[in-house]
C-alpha cells in the first residue's frame, strides 16, 4: 500500500477517534458543558429569547421584536 494512502487512512481513523472522544466528553458535560467549551458556537445562541423570537416572527410573517436577550 503506498505511503500516501496509508497515511490518509491513518489520519482518517485518528480523526474519527478524536471526534468520538470529544462527543463523549460533551455528552457527559451536558448542554451547559458544551456551551462552556464552545461559547462561539451559533447553536449556543440559538436558544436565546431573541433567537426564538426571530424564528417565531419568521414563521408568523411579522416583524421581530428583539429585546437583547
Amino acid at each position: 500500500m503506498p505511503s500516501l494512502v496509508r497515511n490518509t487512512l491513518l489520519l482518517r481513523l485518528l480523526g474519527i477517534q478524536v471526534t468520538k472522544e470529544a462527543d463523549r466528553k460533551i455528552y457527559r458535560a451536558g448542554r451547559g458543558g458544551y456551551d462552556r467549551l464552545h461559547p462561539d458556537d451559533p447553536g449556543s445562541r440559538a436558544q436565546s429569547a431573541d433567537a426564538r423570537e426571530g424564528i417565531q416572527s419568521f414563521i408568523e410573517r411579522r416583524p421581530a421584536v428583539f429585546q437583547g436577550r
